[in-house]
């Protein structure tokens, strides 16, 4: 609570897209709860059907209803609800690799989940996805506790939190997979090792009926046993989901999304930035003394260690999202890793060496936290973690200025297209940005369009452009996607550079608006220029322009 509240209260910004998408959402339920409960669950009933719903809002709706609904109040509701249960199911699961001392090596493991930023920031950022992580780490810690799955009752369950994790949050879809295949592939090698000690026990000459299980049998239970998991997972999703779960199963999300998948260089370097290249050297000895020195139950550390590799396959050579809230599909690997290497170290060194080792790794993570939280803009090449500092405006006062200009400019909530869609300048900034400034007992609206973002999944915006009665635009092009000739990814924004380029080119359509004498400053250089129209844009015109821009003439 400390650390949150310090940080949240640091911030001065606007927040936007993902950072706000949530927080507004919630507040938005809970006062529909204050309001009309039935509304508000048919609200979350109908929210089902869509990509993101109101489920994993839920938890934080009384916190919301008894604190407010300011940004600080819904980032302590995150933390207190989701992420603090998941640092402990963290410490569990530590309990269940390392058999020795279970206490101690719960609370440890805790505590070392306070050292790692990424277990902050995601939240810090207004991203409540945890929540679904929470029910990963529930299958984990389940799953562990009975490897066999003797207990029946233990296949539907984990089946249930496979698929509340997935309720949640679509992309925990990745971790059920990643939990079967991890399943899956301990399954096969424990057949392969039974098929190998049945085969040498038949071979010995003193014992041929050796009690060695019957390796076939093994493998069809356990395939029945996985089976009935994705069975139990599925069944839930059709039954509560069923439209979204139908989309998810037909859609090609790899495909949609493929503008925001980046090259594996930079998805390498990003993920180095994101947790410091010396915790990911201090994980792979954790894991790698722990098992060759036998530390770990082996068991449980082929389990964890498959769905660790599963899910940096997944996540850093398939999908290649670069982007805060998909940390959380590795930072429980990277915990379990540091937890590992300092039990390992106090176990098998003696001495000064121990002492030289725990307290340089300890020191290295601390530094790595600061580094990571503190306000502070340093380039430690790699070694350190990226700086996450709290989100500060140096141009606040001027943003405020353009909305209070626009809200002036448009009273009717006449359509205004902001041409533009970065993190320094998007459509949805204005629109938070009005909001905060006009809170919803006299909130006047600020109807500002900036739908397309990006060429693989949206279309180009020739409708919203010929209602609009104002264009807003931004000068640089502000594209949110990195910039790399080599791998051409300029063009994947180009649903929103073909209106820049028709204002900045005096293209026909752009002919119909005229340009208002107001400019605005942002940071990074960012000059801001309105254009009222002035008559209306013949549909003929339109379709020409985009004809040209398509032909590259």
């Amino acid at each position: 609570m400390a650390v949150t509240s310090i940080y949240v209260s640091s911030e001065h910004t606007f927040y936007w897209w993902d950072y706000a998408g949530y927080n507004t959402a919630t507040v938005n339920t809970a006062n529909l709860f204050r309001d009309s409960p039935d509304k508000a669950w048919r609200g979350v009933i109908e929210s089902l059907s869509k990509e993101k719903n109101l489920l994993i809002s839920l938890p934080l709706v009384p916190f919301i209803l008894l604190f407010g609904e300011s940004r600080l109040s819904y980032i302590l509701s995150v933390s207190l609800i989701y992420v603090l249960p998941f640092r402990l199911l963290l410490g569990a699961i530590s309990a269940k690799l390392i058999p020795l001392y279970p206490r101690r090596v719960f609370w440890s493991t805790v505590l070392l989940s306070f050292l790692i930023p990424m277990s902050w920031i995601p939240t810090l950022r207004g991203y409540l996805d945890i929540g679904g992580c929470v029910f990963v780490a529930l299958a984990i810690l389940v799953y562990l506790q009975d490897l066999k799955l003797k207990s029946w009752w233990k296949i539907p369950l984990i089946g249930f939190f496979l698929a509340a994790a997935i309720l949640l949050r679509r992309h925990f879809a990745y971790s059920a997979i990643a939990f079967l295949g991890a399943a899956t592939l301990q399954v096969l090698i424990e057949f392969i090792v039974l098929i190998y000690r049945r085969e040498t026990a038949l071979s010995s000459p003193k014992d041929k009926e050796a009690a060695v299980p019957f390796p076939y049998r093994f493998l069809f239970e356990s395939a029945v046993k996985l089976g009935l998991i994705a069975a139990t997972s599925l069944t839930i999703l059709m039954l509560v989901a069923g439209d979204f779960t139908r989309s998810a199963l037909t859609v090609d999300y790899r495909n949609l999304y493929v503008a925001w998948s980046l090259p594996i260089n930079d998805i390498l370097t990003r993920y180095a930035d994101f947790y410091g290249l010396g915790t990911w050297l201090l994980v792979l000895i954790g894991f790698s003394a722990g098992i060759l020195t036998r530390i770990l139950v082996p068991a449980a550390a082929i389990f964890v260690s498959l769905f660790g590799v599963l899910s940096l396959i997944e996540w850093l050579l398939v999908l290649r999202y670069g982007y805060l809230h998909y940390t959380i599909h590795i930072t429980p690997i990277a915990l379990l890793g540091l937890s590992t290497f300092f039990w390992t170290t106090w176990l098998t060194l003696k001495g000064k060496v121990r002492y030289f080792m725990l307290g340089a790794a300890g020191l290295y993570l601390v530094l790595n936290a600061a580094v990571g939280l503190i306000p502070l803009k340093i380039d430690l090449s790699r070694l350190f973690i990226a700086n996450f500092p709290p989100l500060v405006r140096s141009d606040y006062d001027e943003v405020v200025k353009l909305v209070e200009f626009l809200r002036k400019l448009a009273p009717n909530e006449e359509p205004i297209y902001i041409v533009g869609a970065s993190n320094n300048f998007n459509a949805n900034i204005l629109r938070q940005a009005n909001r905060k400034l006009n809170p919803p007992e006299g909130w006047w609206k600020l109807n500002t369009i900036g739908r397309p973002q990006i060429d693989s999944r949206d279309t180009y915006p020739l409708p919203e452009l010929l209602q609009s009665q104002y264009a807003v635009v931004a000068v640089p092009f502000q594209q949110v996607l990195p910039t790399d000739e080599q791998v051409l990814r300029s063009h994947e924004q180009d649903v929103v550079k073909v209106v820049y380029d028709a204002f900045n080119q005096n293209w026909e359509i752009a002919r119909d608006f005229q340009l208002l004498p107001e400019q605005f400053k942002l940071e990074n250089g960012v000059t801001v220029s309105v254009y009222r129209r002035m008559r209306p844009t013949d549909t003929a015109t339109a379709v020409r322009g985009l004809w040209m821009r398509c032909s590259g003439k």
